[in-house]
């Protein structure tokens, strides 16, 4: 397992450059200061979730990769407006993104703590 935002503990910090980060695209890296932050704390592996499977988490996890940053994406913690095509993008992103439950996720962040 990468060394990751699995073991990191959310400091005061993380959460003020956070609130300040404007979003200009689907993906949460495009234009945003998302990727420095992380390079600068040491973070390699994002845990994502979000609300659009094929929106906004699919572009993300896509440039993520792009950019090599490693990606755990929660297929249970997202979801498209149909069932198949929820199913369709995690299938799409499986070559580019682990991808587990939100249970698994949990047990990850324990284990490496």
């Amino acid at each position: 397992m990468h060394r990751a935002a699995l073991g990191m503990r959310w400091s005061t910090a993380w959460r003020q450059q956070i609130s300040r980060w404007k979003r200009s695209a689907y993906s949460a890296l495009y234009q945003t200061r998302l990727e420095y932050i992380l390079r600068a704390m040491n973070i390699d592996t994002l845990i994502i979730g979000g609300i659009v499977t094929n929106g906004g988490v699919a572009s993300t996890v896509r440039d993520a990769h792009l950019r090599n940053i490693h990606t755990i994406l929660l297929s249970d913690g997202c979801a498209a407006f149909n069932d198949e095509v929820h199913e369709a993008t995690l299938t799409s992103l499986g070559s580019v993104s682990d991808i587990v439950t939100c249970a698994d996720a949990m047990d990850m962040i324990g284990a490496a703590s």
